[in-house]
């Protein structure tokens, strides 16, 4: 079977950051950092709630931006801060899960890891349904296969989904570094 990592250490359509290659390369290349890194500078659209304010809709738009490279035009534009300045959850740039994956499999590929997103139906959530979902799946080399993280479940979110371990196990990717 041919290696197939080189072609998810490239960026790719969504996944292509444009001006800012050079912005995610200089972020830190530890996965769980880079999740950190998504939390602060995304909330997704249906959970501001938790976060303590009510999102305004015309604020919404940003959930239609596919590309990675438009999506960080978004985040720079409303804030000119580094990315790995987290921002007060009211000042994130609205999303979804779709946002977390894409920004976090950008952020893998910057750093030449294979990354990929995956879309599916996630029965962890607590709501006792299977939720349409994007996590991101990423090439553990030491342990020689894919492995799943979900770059949008933080602290403020792990109480309500911790109805399965795997959850947690998604959530709390380790925190070692790929180089």
């Amino acid at each position: 079977m041919p290696d197939i990592t080189p072609f998810y250490s490239q960026p790719a359509g969504f996944t292509a950051p444009g001006n800012h290659a050079a912005a995610l390369a200089g972020l830190p290349a530890g996965l769980a950092a880079l999740t950190e890194v998504a939390h602060g500078l995304i909330v997704h659209e249906h959970m501001a709630g938790m976060y303590g304010f009510e999102l305004a809709g015309e604020r919404r738009a940003s959930v239609h931006i596919r590309p990675v490279s438009r999506l960080l035009d978004q985040i720079v534009g409303e804030d000119g801060r580094p990315l790995d300045m987290a921002r007060e959850p009211s000042a994130r740039v609205p999303g979804n899960c779709r946002h977390f994956t894409v920004l976090t499999v950008a952020a893998l590929r910057a750093h030449g890891i294979p990354a990929r997103a995956r879309c599916g139906f996630g029965g962890y959530f607590g709501t006792g349904w299977y939720e349409d979902h994007w996590v991101c799946e990423y090439w553990d080399g030491a342990a020689g296969h894919w492995a799943l993280a979900d770059a949008q479940i933080d602290d403020v979110l792990m109480p309500r989904h911790q109805t399965t371990g795997l959850a947690a196990r998604l959530a709390r990717p380790s925190a070692r570094s790929f180089h």
